[in-house]
């Protein structure tokens, strides 16, 4: 199925008009905050609608538009995130700050223990299904490197992407990992991937994101076009219940 095209060349157009049209709604009871990860590159950075006002946002499970892949010609993924940070054994490194140490109220160990049994699996078929769109997994891997004064930049480390084919009821990859990744290349379900991922050595030292998505193309068209109304409903309010 072709991607289809959204009225927005980028994600800060796209992030606040999808924010504008949820507001009357009501859907503002779960106080979703609109935030740029990079507020000094704000048409392609990531844009998150964090369920709190809380910064940083690392802690929580949130939705999300960006681009990815992150060059010129990347498309603009609508859908969930959540993330892991550093191990708390690595709190007394200098260079790690206290913000980037996962701790037992971050969201990240919820969110493995449901997709572990299968929860998030039944999501994504029914999101799948309702869309007849891919359901795209995407998790990137960032390993922890002395000097580093922050959270890694996205895109530096490594990534696997594995989607979900409605018509075919089957997940198949889009991009393979050549690196600590690896093993999560053939994995045939979220659960799958989410064990393969805790079984990685050494992951501690791993800064963890992860993305379930609808692909979207960017466009300065109006006309024969997903609308922010369509795009909410399709790749991001189904995840609402895992916004925490």
């Amino acid at each position: 199925m072709k991607i289809p095209d959204v009225p927005f060349e980028n994600n800060d157009q796209a992030a606040h008009k999808i924010d504008s049209e949820i507001r009357p709604v009501g859907l503002d009871s779960k106080r979703l905050t609109l935030r740029p990860f990079n507020r000094f590159d704000p048409a392609f950075t990531e844009w998150w609608f964090v369920p709190s006002t809380k910064w940083p946002a690392y802690e929580f499970g949130k939705l999300v538009v960006r681009r990815y892949p992150r060059s010129s010609d990347g498309l603009m993924y609508c859908g969930y995130h959540v993330e892991k940070g550093y191990h708390p054994k690595l709190s007394n490194l200098e260079f790690v700050s206290s913000s980037e140490i996962v701790q037992p109220k971050w969201y990240w160990h919820q969110f493995i223990l449901e997709g572990r049994e299968g929860m998030v699996d039944t999501l994504v078929r029914h999101t799948a299904e309702a869309s007849k769109m891919k359901v795209r997994l995407l998790v990137e891997g960032y390993p922890l490197k002395p000097g580093d004064s922050e959270r890694p930049l996205p895109g530096s480390g490594d990534a696997v992407e594995l989607a979900y084919r409605p018509e075919d009821e089957g997940y198949h990859n889009l991009k393979s990992s050549q690196d600590v990744l690896s093993k999560l290349n053939s994995a045939q379900s979220v659960k799958e991937g989410l064990e393969e991922l805790q079984s990685i050595p050494d992951l501690d030292f791993y800064w963890i994101d992860l993305t379930i998505a609808i692909a979207f193309s960017y466009s300065s068209q109006k006309h024969n076009v997903l609308g922010p109304e369509r795009i909410w409903q399709l790749s991001m309010e189904p995840w609402l219940r895992w916004v925490k």
